[in-house]
């Protein structure tokens, strides 16, 4: 225990009913060598003087003053340090509508003398703006008292024992006093109350002086007013005004400390703390591109069968773009659906993005919602591949090894190729999770429209060089009929015999009338982590023309499709393997291979999910990834700022420049001024 003493300064206006546990929380935690002065503030209430002296009765470090008129706050605190306080003590001032807690009064001292330069302290509360306990909460109010409590002793010891703020807190704020000898207390230009603590720790700050905050002592506060609500919001109004006009900084400060500095412990307080009766998980699809391809129908399956899993022990949300949700209908299919603009002010305690992270603004959107994440890492083209490149994959790939909780990998050919490229930390990180067949019954379009007849193989790939569309095109005879199931890149194939569907926009209906009426499916991708085009001809009976590589014999082995499959070293070896499929019967597809289903696959996610979710989360290397992912978040609307600022000085530049040039037209300068307001460009 330190020695210093401390006096402390209650003033009361009526309210007994939270007067009485305040006076009894100080009984029972104030050391003696304090003393607890409280000044009755000429109150109103019947018998209160009598009550507090009857409670008080024969405490020797209590004393009760009397205010002959009444002075308000700001007067009956600077009274009580300067004419009734004669003692040399550091001063609390303590709101009548507090509680004390064990041990709160020592620890906020020991913080306050923890350095020189350490002015206020106050403490961690339910109800005290920046000392607030979660500081961020998303549930319902009414039990918050209990819940803020139960919160701070679950994470108070992750936090550091004390915080520097930009202001103290006025319910219960220790100062030093050789600083209000030096500068005064409370200055009553703020009458009788708000904003008065804000202008001291202001006042001292000038001087080199911080409000710090003690994160491991609690005080109890209710938070009643003697002013009603109308005169609250004219007072505070009133003062903000004095306060912003003396200090311009303390606007800035504070915004700083809600949006640059907040550490990541206190925006998930809530979270690290328990305070909801369910834990919270989010399927992230925010940056689902809106398409029909392989990520999409990998997430739609799994989806349907994970939903009600995680809905029996979680509360499970699923984040969706309006474009994705106006494809899919997830919103008519699923309850808790939220849209991406909704998703950055609520917090999880984990979420699942079941596709790579290909750039700094997912990852950043992460940093601020979970303290967990677990991705799915498909393959690694992205990285291997510079033409598919974007300037920050490769960082945001070694990020997530770095700081996710969990990678799920769709095959071991892709996380033995993800530790190639990103290290064993990747590897003991991940696990792998295969695909599944669907249960579901497919329905066919009603198109009867089938292109050549039905006499077709039908080639499944995009435009991106890997998918080996267009090698494979070139490499096939033109008897052959061949259907592109492909990309918009691929319309302006010129091979005869060639018809070409965009998958991106085309309906699953569709696509399986393709499957089930072709020859044979050709699948050239020279890499994949998974190829969905397997199981499909598997499901539909039919032969599979597909790349000799790692993953497509590794899928082979494992949903046993080795009938199904016929592997091509070079592209000339393709049209071979057509005719000899031509002239075969379609394979022989055994019940093992029908037995994995997406509902397997959803087995697997869930308990992977409990897993992570059941390891404790590391605070130090939360607060260094929150930090740091803040940092370059900073930097990049930092470069975006300059560039927009560039652009702006050129292109008022080019306007003056313009403008000069066309004096003799005014006629075509007053159109290009309309035109260049309606963009809002300079003019």
């Amino acid at each position: 225990m330190n020695n210093r003493s401390v006096t402390i300064v209650i003033p009361v206006f009526n309210n007994w009913q939270v007067v009485k546990p305040c006076i009894e929380s100080c009984k029972k935690y104030v050391d003696l060598r304090h003393t607890v002065l409280l000044v009755n503030d000429c109150s109103t209430e019947e018998d209160l003087n009598e009550k507090i002296q009857g409670i008080i009765q024969d405490i020797p470090n209590f004393r009760y003053e009397h205010n002959k008129e009444n002075l308000g706050f700001v007067g009956t605190c600077n009274k009580a340090v300067s004419e009734l306080d004669t003692s040399q003590n550091d001063i609390l001032l303590l709101n009548s509508d507090t509680e004390l807690t064990e041990g709160a009064v020592e620890e906020m001292i020991c913080c306050l003398y923890a350095h020189e330069r350490n002015g206020t302290c106050s403490p961690r509360s339910n109800a005290a703006t920046v000392c607030t306990i979660p500081l961020k909460y998303m549930g319902d109010k009414k039990e918050f008292e209990n819940i803020s409590y139960g919160c701070w002793q679950h994470i108070k010891d992750d936090l550091p024992r004390y915080s520097v703020i930009p202001t103290g807190v006025g319910f219960c704020l220790l100062i030093r006093r050789t600083l209000i000898e030096r500068f005064g207390l409370f200055d009553t230009a703020y009458g009788r109350g708000y904003n008065e603590e804000n202008d001291f720790c202001c006042r001292i700050n000038r001087y080199g002086y911080s409000a710090i905050m003690s994160n491991r002592a609690y005080v109890l506060h209710k938070d009643t007013s003697s002013f009603s609500a109308s005169e609250r919001a004219l007072l505070d109004s009133k003062n903000s005004v004095t306060l912003k006009r003396r200090y311009p900084e303390y606007e800035v400060a504070v915004q700083k400390y809600f949006g640059i500095s907040l550490p990541a412990l206190e925006n998930f307080a809530d979270i690290l703390g328990e305070c909801y009766p369910q834990k919270k998980i989010l399927l992230d699809l925010s940056h689902l591109p809106a398409a029909y391809n392989g990520s999409s129908e990998y997430t739609l399956h799994l989806l349907e069968y994970l939903a009600p899993m995680l809905e029996e022990t979680y509360e499970f949300s699923i984040a969706v773009s309006r474009p994705f949700d106006l494809l899919f209908s997830l919103s008519s299919t699923y309850d808790n659906v939220l849209f991406y603009e909704e998703i950055r002010e609520k917090r999880f305690d984990l979420v699942f993005v079941p596709h790579q992270i290909f750039g700094l603004g997912h990852l950043s959107l992460l940093n601020h919602i979970a303290p967990r994440w677990i991705v799915t890492m498909h393959d690694s083209i992205s990285l291997r591949c510079n033409a598919l490149h974007a300037s920050d994959t490769e960082l945001s790939a070694t990020l997530v090894t770095k700081y996710g909780d969990g990678i799920i990998c769709i095959s071991n050919a892709a996380r033995k190729d993800m530790k190639e490229y990103l290290g064993e930390e990747a590897l003991s990180k991940s696990t792998v999770i295969y695909h599944g067949y669907s249960e579901k019954k497919v329905t066919f379009s009603e198109d009867t429209n089938i292109p050549f007849q039905g006499n077709f193989f039908l080639l499944v790939g995009n435009h991106f060089s890997h998918k080996a569309v267009g090698r494979t095109l070139k490499s096939l005879p033109s008897h052959l009929n061949i259907v592109v199931l492909g990309g918009e890149k691929q319309k302006s194939v010129s091979r005869a015999n060639t018809h070409v569907i965009v998958s991106g926009q085309t309906p699953e209906s569709e696509i399986a009338t393709l499957y089930k009426h072709c020859k044979g499916i050709i699948f050239p991708s020279q890499y994949e982590g998974f190829g969905l085009p397997l199981l499909h001809a598997a499901q539909y009976g039919k032969h599979v023309i597909a790349c000799d590589t790692e993953s497509n014999r590794e899928i082979a082995k494992e949903l046993h499709l080795e009938n199904a499959i016929k592997y091509f070293s070079v592209f000339p070896e393709i049209a071979t393997l057509c005719d000899a499929i031509l002239s075969e019967k379609e394979p022989l597809i055994t019940s093992d291979s029908m037995q994995r289903t997406w509902k397997d696959t959803a087995q697997d996610t869930a308990q992977y999910i409990e897993e992570v979710l059941r390891k404790p989360v590391d605070t130090k290397k939360l607060q260094e990834r929150f930090a740091l992912l803040k940092e370059l978040e900073r930097k990049q609307h930092e470069a975006e700022y300059y560039k927009k600022s560039f652009l702006t000085k050129s292109l008022q530049k080019t306007a003056l420049r313009v403008g000069k040039q066309l004096q003799p037209y005014p006629r075509i300068k007053k159109n290009l001024r309309s035109v260049a307001k309606a963009m809002r460009l300079p003019h």
